[in-house]
């Protein structure tokens, strides 16, 4: 009961938060959590009802507590998308607890296909992926399709050049309308390390339908470095790591016009790694998680914090850091005075001040996203 409670305070307010897609009108939204056992290695999705109060509940089994679940889970306009744990193919869980297979994904059907990597849009409503497969080296081919496998079309190959003669690809994002996929075509082809806190990204390419090409998206390559495309498919945020190696400053980019604004990394700073960027509605502010500081022992606790970017001020400032919290942002709200952050290890969702960086608890799970109903 306490569970049920708690995840209905945050349904008290998240009506805030635009919902990422729309079914209908007049039905009630359901709030999608996700809960941990670790001692069973089971993830537990919960599609909640915040006017009847009803929740219908699905259990993977067999995760690997090494796993980033907000990595691993999508929100989409009819449920969750989620890599099956005992393969590489993504599957569908349904608001009414069902689980299905997306019979389209993949098109390569043969032994040399290693992996699937997908991006869903911010609608969605669409699903971009690249199927890689090792032919003389990794090779890549990339799709794009309606969530029901409609207007399914293959992307054209990937050109290679002496320099790169293969593609190891990782789907970074797709544009509501499938027509502008975004991925990295220089993608480490070794497995990810542990110690590797966040999704990093050498080489931000674009394919765009109404060009019928690929082209590197300005100033790429920098670095190994996050990357994140606003929800319209024409902003690309890059966060480029100091010359003294911590912090990280910011780039915005116009795709339009290749128009840039930069804001220097945070002062004082001493985290290595940063990640999972959250740009505000209307562009004004962005938010992301950092960890692993600069010189930690390796017997020291880690600690993580999270950063605001304010175009207005044209500075940085870090809101919340912690030993105890890994806290990841998740939606702006109350007018981008607060916003919806997710702590894993405690798999706990908080209200945040933006001020202030006071946390108020609204759920015990991790909550992943509205669905209008």
């Amino acid at each position: 009961m306490k569970r049920i409670l708690l995840a209905f305070l945050l349904m008290l307010f998240i009506g805030q938060v635009a919902p990422s897609t729309t079914h209908g009108q007049g039905v009630a939204p359901l709030d999608v959590f996700l809960g941990y056992d670790r001692e069973a290695q089971s993830v537990t999705v919960y599609f909640a009802n915040s006017v009847t109060g009803l929740s219908a509940i699905t259990t993977i089994d067999n995760f690997p507590p090494e796993l980033n679940l907000l990595e691993e889970f999508t929100l989409t306009a009819n449920g969750v998308i989620y890599r099956d744990p005992a393969g590489i193919l993504p599957r569908l869980i349904t608001p009414n607890g069902s689980i299905f297979d997306l019979n389209f994904i993949p098109q390569r059907i043969d032994q040399t296909l290693l992996r699937v990597e997908w991006a869903i849009s911010p609608n969605g409503r669409t699903i971009a992926w690249a199927e890689m497969y090792f032919e003389n080296g990794w090779q890549a081919s990339l799709y794009v399709a309606h969530l029901d496998g409609s207007e399914l079309r293959v992307l054209p190959t990937i050109p290679l050049t002496d320099a790169r003669s293969y593609s190891r690809v990782a789907m970074i994002a797709v544009s509501n309308d499938g027509s502008r996929v975004f991925f990295d075509l220089e993608h480490p082809t070794e497995p990810r390390r542990p110690e590797d806190l966040f999704l990093d990204y050498q080489l931000v390419e674009a394919y765009i339908e109404q060009r019928q090409s690929y082209f590197n998206l300005p100033g790429e390559p920098n670095c190994f470095c996050p990357a994140s495309i606003a929800d319209d498919g024409r902003t690309l945020i890059r966060l480029e790591r100091t010359t003294s190696g911590v912090g990280y400053e910011l780039r915005l980019v116009n795709l339009e016009n290749n128009r840039e604004r930069r804001i220097d990394a945070a002062p004082d700073v001493q985290f290595t790694q940063a990640g999972d960027v959250l740009l505000s509605p209307g562009g004004s502010m962005i938010l992301y998680a950092m960890g692993g500081v600069q010189g930690a022992a390796p017997d020291d606790p880690p600690t993580f914090a999270l950063v605001m970017a304010d175009f207005a001020t044209g500075e940085q400032r870090v809101v919340s850091s912690s030993s105890e919290q890994r806290l990841l942002p998740m939606a702006f709200i109350d007018r981008n005075t607060a916003a919806i952050v997710v702590d894993l290890s405690s798999q706990t969702t908080y209200k945040m001040s933006l001020d202030t960086g006071e946390l108020e608890q609204v759920a015990n799970l991790i909550w992943l996203g509205s669905l209008q109903g």
